[in-house]
């Protein structure tokens, strides 16, 4: 297997161990033992023990010779003798050698030379106490190079193809799409609307900006209920608004609110107005949508919100009562509209000595209802409004319209109170029974109790405990992992009780007595409240339908509401 390079003392090996004198070429060196398992072990280490070798011997005297075939080429025509019969005889004799005389010394054949050099190990070579081992393979790397660069052209040709199939498709689906989406994009911007999309990002991330603008502004302007509508007025094969398609019937609560001397403030505050309604437009959508609600539709100084049943269920009308006592209360505590009520032009138009409580104040009326409306899309294909439309969310608006007669920042419908929880019934009172066109029975009106100063509801000395309860960090953590006495206080609240007014039982009684037709009683019973306090709106109002009726004789038993 080894090419022998170098030469020892023919006479003496470097270990001490007498040589044969016979051989002292290269392939006839002498070695000891030893010598050779050490050189055999280095070899394994090397090149490992898979490579096929001259195993095969045969009986030359007293001693075992390693040899091949004819040929000296094919290694399986070696003829194997049993001479060798020793693990570690049958080690060495991997390596090709001839047997002495039995005193430990072995000798190259120049047979196993022979033998070892058809087998060709791979290509390197090393050194080992004066002996340098070459071992050529260079035909077997050259044909296996040869063939590895074949393959990584053959790798390079695939890889270029599907790239140019790839680069194909991803023009047509990819590239083309993209710049006709971006082309788009930049016709809106130029003929609408400013999408102000960056190019930093490349053509993608103006796409993303601008749709996602464009999406926002959308809810923004159809609202929750708006973008229930549109779909459902959008067909599957067409691209445009169908205004002719039949709405849905849905219930729920509707609320209006109102801002009050509206005209007047406009004139005060010019450009500024639009802070003005815009405060209280936030004030109200904010805590419609705290509440479960939605907001939809925007008149001038009016705002609506409607609560849908959802699952066949009423909403909770407690909610929905709960988000016009905290818009009340933001708008007593509202920044804005105390910086703006304070600017000169409002004191002229608004002069103190005029104003009911000394001074202009930010107000507005809210009416609550619980009935039945149309959904649907309002307008045509060139502009439409997603709203509501039915005498119940008219009725709304008729309350909130009535709430300046009574004198009260809220006024419900009799349908909208027996959806209240009967604790929080028990902080409104009865203030009528009317009746309203488009509505075919006359029905009782409730004012629920809002906290005052002398009848002024919106005095920002006022704070109400009316917002949701805030869990402290210890009672999320409580409560989340299920912890022993946790208790959510907003299960039992209590609060409720702040809102009961004993007075009102006696205002309650004067009422009754209004409706059996008992006027002179009803009278002296809403003298005796207006005693205590003479400011309440809805014991004035009734006063004066009683003065302006003159007797019951005739009466219908309740008041028409315009």
């Amino acid at each position: 297997m080894f090419n022998i390079r170098s030469t020892i003392d023919p006479d003496v090996c470097d270990d001490g161990y007498q040589c044969n004198q016979h051989d002292n070429s290269a392939v006839g060196m002498v070695y000891a033992k030893e010598r050779l398992s050490i050189l055999r072990k280095a070899e394994i280490r090397k090149f490992g023990d898979d490579d096929i070798q001259c195993t095969k011997y045969k009986k030359v005297g007293t001693s075992c010779q390693v040899i091949c075939g004819d040929d000296h080429k094919n290694l399986e025509n070696c003829v194997e003798n049993d001479c060798i019969k020793t693990l570690e005889d049958f080690e060495l004799g991997k390596v090709p050698y001839a047997k002495d005389d039995g005193e430990g010394n072995f000798k190259y054949s120049t047979a196993g030379w022979d033998c070892a050099q058809q087998m060709k190990p791979r290509p390197d070579h090393h050194s080992f106490r004066k002996v340098e081992f070459w071992i050529d393979y260079k035909a077997a790397s050259a044909s296996e190079a040869a063939m590895n660069i074949l393959y990584m052209l053959f790798i390079c040709l695939i890889f270029a193809l599907s790239s140019l199939v790839f680069m194909m498709d991803l023009n047509v689906l990819v590239i083309e799409p993209v710049e006709n989406m971006s082309a788009a994009m930049q016709l809106v911007s130029e003929k609408l609307l400013d999408l102000g999309g960056s190019g930093d990002g490349g053509e993608a991330a103006y796409i993303e900006s601008s749709i996602l603008k464009i999406v926002s502004l959308l809810k923004v302007s159809f609202g929750d209920a708006g973008t229930r509508i549109i779909a459902n007025n959008m067909t599957a094969d067409s691209d445009t608004i169908q205004p002719m398609v039949p709405g849905v019937k849905v219930f729920g609560c509707f609320g209006m609110i109102d801002i009050r001397e509206f005209t007047a403030t406009t004139e005060a505050l010019r450009e500024k107005v639009t802070i003005f309604v815009n405060e209280f437009g936030e004030i109200n959508h904010s805590r419609c949508k705290e509440t479960g609600g939605s907001p939809n539709k925007n008149v001038g100084d009016a705002f609506l919100c409607v609560w849908i049943d959802k699952d066949g269920m009423a909403p909770p009308a407690d909610d929905v009562l709960a988000c016009y006592r905290r818009c009340i209360q933001d708008v007593r505590q509202s920044e804005q509209l105390a910086e703006l009520i304070e600017l000169h032009q409002i004191k002229e138009r608004f002069p103190p000595k005029q104003q009911e409580f000394g001074k202009y104040r930010a107000r507005h009326g809210c009416g609550l209802h619980y009935g039945m409306a149309i959904e649907g899309a309002i307008g045509s294909a060139r502009k439409i409004d997603a709203s509501y439309l039915g005498p119940d969310v008219d009725l709304s608006d008729v309350l909130e319209a009535s709430t300046k007669v009574y004198k009260v920042p809220i006024l419900v419908s009799q349908a909208f109170y027996n959806e209240l929880s009967e604790n929080i019934q028990k902080g409104c009172r009865k203030v009528d029974r009317v009746k309203v066109d488009g509505i075919a029975e006359p029905f009782n009106i409730y004012a629920p109790n809002v906290a005052n100063v002398d009848g002024n509801f919106f005095d920002p000395s006022i704070v109400e405990d009316v917002y949701e309860i805030e869990l402290s960090d210890e009672q999320t953590v409580a409560l989340t992992f299920g912890k022993d006495g946790a208790e959510d206080p907003r299960e039992n609240d209590e609060r409720w009780r702040l809102f009961v007014d004993g007075w009102n039982e006696d205002f309650e009684a004067a009422v009754e007595s209004y409706l059996d037709r008992d006027w002179d009683a009803a009278k002296t019973q809403l003298l005796e409240c207006l005693s205590s306090r003479p400011w309440d709106g809805p014991s004035l109002k009734l006063m004066a339908y009683m003065r302006q009726m003159g007797s019951p004789q005739g009466w219908q038993g309740f008041a028409e509401l315009l």
